[in-house]
């Protein structure tokens, strides 16, 4: 990979794999035992299913333990069972893109709403990558909600969907084993949810 800084890590949690984004690129290494990792190839120009190339986005996320919330940098997320992974493109804050991870590129585009952005996502549970599960969580600045790809049209779950009055300026989430959330926000508080549409 040419030279350039490395912008978000996410490793594998079925495979031996770990992907490094870095611009436009992403940089695939192996795990060759006793905590070593070994170059194995590279997918270069990150592009939306119409050619467009685009340089994932850098967002903030939390990781999430029985007793300890963190708050990591980097979004880029592994899904179903580690075959594909979901990307957020900066240029277009309504939508998600799947990149097939066999095949080196992004093969759909998920569009999520109209009016609502997602700035950032979580799986549906702590290890949900590891098993076919297609939902995934997302939140805006001011809500949450489910996203489902399956669906026709635009892929938020209408039922599944949670607005706030107030202007909590959420800026990550992150879910536990049992699905609960946790989201923080950009004043600095994090909010635990047993579920979408209930309160804090």
């Amino acid at each position: 990979m040419p030279k350039g800084r490395n912008k978000q890590l996410t490793v594998g949690y079925k495979g031996d794999r770990s992907y490094v984004v870095r611009d436009d690129k992403i940089g695939v290494f192996s795990h060759t035992g006793q905590g070593q990792v070994k170059y194995y190839a590279s997918i270069s120009n990150v592009a939306t299913p119409k050619g467009k190339v685009f340089s994932p986005k850098h967002v903030r996320y939390l990781t999430v333990s029985c007793v300890h919330v963190r708050l990591t940098d980097g979004q880029v997320m592994l899904h179903d069972q580690d075959t594909k992974m979901v990307l957020m493109n900066p240029a277009e804050p309504h939508a998600l893109y799947s990149l097939d991870i066999e095949r080196g590129k992004v093969v759909e585009e998920w569009k999520v709403h109209d009016d609502i952005t997602v700035d950032a996502i979580a799986p549906d549970n702590k290890f949900a990558q590891m098993t076919p599960e297609q939902t995934l969580v997302g939140i805006s600045h001011n809500s949450l909600f489910r996203i489902d790809p399956r669906v026709s049209g635009t892929k938020m779950v209408d039922s599944q969907f949670k607005q706030y009055v107030s202007r909590d300026a959420f800026s990550s989430v992150a879910t536990t084993e049992a699905g609960k959330l946790a989201v923080a926000s950009e004043k600095g508080d994090i909010r635990l949810f047993d579920s979408i549409g209930k309160n804090a």
